[in-house]
């Protein structure tokens, strides 16, 4: 077909003239970009409707030929976008389903993200034919782009400045099919870990980053590590404490929970050591509530516990050692166990792993007065505990609170040459607590002792029933062979 023989009144010969010249099958004279963009022309909702059907295919079917040419394909992108608001649903849902193939073969960053940004829009349609095929293109998109697609969905989640209906519809869509079709690519947990950092909202930002530590590719130490420096870098620093709102302690408080179920994946500690070296000091002077200091402390030594010996562990235990000193001035008004068991934990445990390390000096006063005073105060306090008549929740607790400080005080005044070899084997206060039963302990005892009597006794005569009924046997027996041995003797005798 060449221009001669083309109907220029007949939009539909026109556009199948230019198809074959942009596909380069037609005349040599014409130019194939130049028939692209007559193609794009009748994207137009003023074309004709005929031939705007054939652009619609024509267009994605062309694009991998102009995909490099910066200016067309930016144009057939949005000539497709321009179909997604057409009035035929047939013409939208067969543009959406081409839309994924044309952001994979795209070269522009940006309009890849365009198109997902469309596909996500899209999922606020209200006819269920079409919204499955926009679910469909979205998860396919997210398959073959994984980094640009989660980078977009997250800050959409994430953002404070999002729309309300697009930020709900990202977030079902991060806990969903996100998570199960595209959870495995390094690229979601990335985009997941920078879009968390700086979010105010605290329920969100729990509920997102309980997404991220469910993804497989948490697993893997390094990124692990990479979320928890992350979290730590938006922790608010020891002077804006003074200060810091309810809002802000909320804030402080959701970090801080989160960052304590990374340190049990056993990640690089450095930068956590590093923060709380320069908030334990300012623990008794600042605004935070009694959960959030006892939090800091449970997290020092959990690092403590972990953590080979380093400079950053050197920094850290005189910051320990004067916490416990200061600890142990008000034992007499009423004990802080929830931060006295903790703290002596921590820096046990930080001797522990750095066994050479000088505690006295001539700068900081002495611990060992500190020690005794707790030791004899917690040794106190686990005798009486031990003397209540009825065991509640509570009381279990305190218990274990004094046991673990009665170890870690004693392990501490001890000379470095006779401590432990092996780590402390202690349960600590704030792990889950088994409910207990108001019971005396003489009365679990007995009645323990009692099962077990009872169950002995059952079983004695169990056994000689079953040896009484063996006789039994052995008579019938014998009883039923005696007339085959009579009737012999007679026979014999006869």
């Amino acid at each position: 077909m060449t221009s001669e023989h083309t109907n220029e009144a007949d939009p539909v010969e026109r556009i199948y003239y230019y198809y074959e010249v942009a596909r380069g099958f037609a005349s040599q004279t014409d130019d194939p970009s130049s028939a692209y963009v007559k193609i794009l022309e009748y994207s137009s909702p003023s074309a004709d409707k005929r031939a705007r059907v054939l652009a619609n295919s024509f267009i994605p079917d062309l694009f991998s030929r102009f995909a490099s040419e910066q200016r067309l394909a930016s144009r057939a992108v949005e000539s497709m976008i321009d179909f997604c608001e057409d009035e035929d649903p047939k013409l939208r849902v067969g543009t959406i389903k081409r839309l994924p193939e044309i952001a994979e073969l795209s070269q522009s960053e940006a309009d890849k993200e365009l198109i997902v940004d469309i596909l996500i829009q899209l999922m606020q349609s209200q006819a269920p034919a079409e919204l499955d095929v926009v679910k469909a293109s979205l998860e396919r998109a997210a398959r073959s782009l994984p980094g640009v697609t989660a980078r977009k969905i997250w800050r959409l989640a994430a953002s404070a400045t999002s729309e309300p209906v697009l930020q709900k519809i990202a977030k079902q869509w991060i806990m969903t099919t996100g998570k199960n079709t595209v959870g495995q690519y390094p690229e979601f947990a990335e985009a997941g870990i920078a879009a968390v950092k700086g979010m105010n909202d605290v329920n969100l930002f729990e509920t997102l980053c309980g997404v991220l530590q469910g993804l497989p590719t948490l697993k893997d130490t390094k990124r692990v590590g990479e979320m928890l420096d992350v979290l730590v870098s938006d922790c608010p620093s020891a002077d804006s404490l003074s200060q810091a709102d309810d809002a802000a302690l909320d804030k402080f408080a959701a970090l801080l929970r989160q960052i304590g179920r990374l340190v049990y994946r056993q990640p690089p500690l450095s930068a956590l050591i590093k923060y709380l070296a320069t908030i334990i000091p300012v623990l008794g002077s600042s605004k935070l509530r009694q959960e959030t200091q006892h939090k800091l402390l449970t997290l020092a030594y959990d690092c403590c516990l972990q953590t080979p010996p380093s400079r950053e562990l050197d920094i850290f235990i005189p910051k320990l050692k004067d916490l416990v000193i200061s600890l142990s001035t008000n034992l007499d008004d009423a004990p802080d166990w929830t931060s006295i068991e903790p703290a002596t934990l921590a820096l046990q445990s930080a001797l522990f792993n750095v066994p050479g390390f000088p505690l006295s000096s001539d700068a900081s006063p002495d611990l060992t007065p500190a020690l005794r005073r707790i030791w004899a105060q917690a040794h106190t306090e686990l005798s009486n505990l031990r003397k209540l008549d009825a065991q509640t929740t509570e009381s279990e607790k305190q218990r274990r609170q004094c046991e673990n400080t009665v170890t870690a005080t004693r392990e501490l005044l001890k000379l470095p040459s006779l401590r432990a070899k092996e780590p402390l084997k202690v349960y600590v206060s704030w792990r889950p607590l088994k409910p207990v039963t108001k019971k005396r302990p003489n009365q679990t005892s007995q009645t323990s002792q009692a099962n077990q009597t009872n169950q002995t006794s059952q079983t004695s005569q169990t056994s000689q029933t079953n040896k009484a009924n063996q006789p039994n046997k052995a008579k019938k027996t014998t009883a039923s062979e005696k007339p085959t041995s009579r009737k012999k003797r007679r026979g014999r005798q006869t």
